[in-house]
């Protein structure tokens, strides 16, 4: 694979990474959660 990119991503990729972050970032909040709470 390339480095480097040469094209931007699309509207439509951007938002797919951003929702995979979401999920991610709300997994960890259950999770860091859950290991406080016990």
């Amino acid at each position: 694979m390339s480095a480097e990119k040469t094209e931007k991503p699309t509207p439509k990729r951007l938002r797919d990474l951003r929702r995979k972050g979401q999920v991610a970032h709300s997994s960890e909040v259950v999770s860091a959660a859950l290991t406080i709470a016990f």
